[in-house]
């Protein structure tokens, strides 16, 4: 008899728990950063498995099937295209959206964050992430930036 699908989960917690804690794990966890492979794997494009979400879902289900990892990063890092769209995100080209429909991420170099606002930051980085970083890389956040501080 083989082990059930709950022995099997409780062997690889305790496999990356152990590793964590720099003690000896019975083999080296695998934890794989898959980002497009999972979409290479199941025959389908990265433009597919950011927009049409049944695909995306087959594609994860196959590659953490066939590979059983000990621990993955879900289709989270697909993104949604349709989410990035709504949000006009200025700082990522993705597949469909300036980047040929095969290919990966393509990052959008700016100064996000300019020298004179560093001391801004440090003093209340939370307030300046959401009404000067947001805005600058999501067009539809740009309203945000007229919010009041969050210390005023």
């Amino acid at each position: 008899m083989g082990k059930s699908p709950e022995e099997f989960g409780v062997e690889r917690e305790q496999r990356v728990r152990d590793a964590i804690a720099l003690r000896l794990p019975d083999r080296v966890p695998i934890v794989p950063m898959f980002q497009f492979f999972p979409a290479f794997y199941a025959g389908i494009t990265p433009y597919e498995a950011m927009y049409h979400y049944e695909k995306a879902f087959m594609a994860w289900k196959k590659t953490i099937l066939d590979f059983e990892p000990d621990l993955y990063a879900g289709p989270a890092v697909f993104r949604s295209g349709p989410v990035l769209e709504t949000l006009d995100c200025k700082q990522l080209r993705w597949p469909g959206h300036g980047v040929d429909s095969h290919h990966g991420y393509q990052f959008v170099e700016a100064e996000y964050m300019p020298a004179e606002e560093y001391d801004e930051f440090i003093e209340n980085p939370s307030d300046w992430i959401i009404r000067r970083y947001m805005p600058r890389i999501y067009g539809a956040l740009k309203p945000f930036q007229n919010l009041p501080g969050i210390l005023d």
